[in-house]
């Protein structure tokens, strides 16, 4: 604090005392008991204060979405039928799907040919 924040601090503390000096004795009653009801409150507002339920809650929504989009996954209902499941369940002929791309081309070949059907 500099040298004429402190002169002003001094000169107003003298000023208000003085002010205080002059007034009547019920009104200096009346305002020593508002001083006292003013700092009891402020002694128990601060442990009553709800300034930290904005950042819980800010923290809480926050982890709420992050485990929403890290959760959720699409639902993708693909019915399967019995011709399915007894491709899936089967273990034999597994040499089949390792070749599937050639069985898949085959049909397109002209039988006596080596050009593709419709080339």
């Amino acid at each position: 604090m500099s040298h004429d924040e402190q002169q002003f601090l001094d000169r107003a503390r003298a000023t208000l005392d003085a002010s205080v000096e002059s007034l009547e004795p019920l009104s200096l009653q009346r305002l020593r008991g508002m001083r006292r009801q003013a700092l009891q409150a402020t002694v128990v507002a601060p442990a009553l204060s709800g300034a930290w339920f904005f950042p819980a809650g800010a923290m809480g929504s926050v982890l709420l979405l992050s485990l929403m989009f890290a959760l959720w996954q699409p639902v993708i209902d693909m019915p399967l039928s019995l011709a399915d499941m007894e491709l899936l369940a089967a273990t034999d002929n597994l040499d089949l799907y390792e070749n599937i791309e050639f069985y898949q081309w085959l049909p397109t070949v002209e039988p006596d040919s080596d050009v593709p059907a419709g080339a």
